[in-house]
């Protein structure tokens, strides 16, 4: 079992972060045999397919959410990097989402919004205040793939936050962050940041054969060699 508070350690050392308990599983969709309205086939970020025109254009201005702590192309870049090693295509950014997500993290409040048609996970970051720190705690999330156990799929309180950035019927995603100079509710007094990125549709629908057709072992699978504390959810996005 990993630590109640994970820490991620770099050079220099980084902030302490924690994860928030993932949202309850969903019961599966009533007549929804999962295999309706597949998004393309996966893709990196800044990569052209054969046959398309100028692949050696100008890359398109960088695009802002109007949060200049929240880098759309690098949280794109921290779930899609995952993803495409487990046969899941890439997530595209929604602006909808994102202002959903910006709505709920203004309220400095560590719980799940309660959200019917989106999927949610939540991080809560300490000291940090650039863009680069809140898209690298992705990694907290990915990081729990070393934790799930593809012999028995199905959720799991331990790597739901992870099942849900790599759920493969997931198509969209938004992120909002928030630095809460007077704490966060249900978590802490001090100062702290929340981050927090909705998805559409939503995953972790819970029977094992959605989880099944969902969640595929990555390949390569991370480096999964345990070290303290959770210094291994960083190498999961990479």
């Amino acid at each position: 079992m990993p630590p109640e508070a994970p820490y991620e350690y770099e050079d220099p050392p980084s902030p302490p972060r924690r994860r928030s308990p993932p949202p309850r599983p969903r019961p599966p969709p009533a007549g929804n045999n999962g295999n309706k309205n597949q998004p393309p086939s996966p893709r990196r970020i800044g990569t052209v397919d054969k046959g398309e025109e100028n692949p050696r254009a100008a890359p398109s201005p960088k695009r802002s959410s109007g949060n200049p702590l929240i880098d759309i192309d690098a949280l794109l870049e921290a779930h899609n990097a995952l993803r495409m090693i487990s046969g899941a295509p890439n997530l595209t950014w929604s602006d909808d989402l994102a202002k959903a997500s910006q709505g709920w993290a203004d309220k400095c409040i560590f719980e799940h919004s309660r959200s019917r048609t989106n999927g949610e996970n939540l991080a809560a970051l300490s000291g940090t205040r650039n863009s680069a720190q809140v898209a690298s705690s992705v990694g907290m999330w990915t990081g729990e793939v070393c934790y799930y156990n593809f012999d028995r799929p199905g959720f799991d309180s331990l790597t739901g936050h992870y099942t849900q950035v790599v759920w493969k019927g997931t198509q969209q995603i938004g992120c909002g962050y928030r630095y809460c100079e007077d704490g966060l509710d249900s978590f802490s007094s001090r100062e702290s940041g929340i981050l927090v990125c909705q998805y559409y549709p939503p995953g972790n629908w819970n029977t094992p054969a959605y989880f099944r057709q969902n969640v595929q072992k990555p390949n390569p699978m991370p480096d999964c060699t345990p070290q303290w504390p959770f210094a291994f959810g960083r190498r999961a996005v990479l």
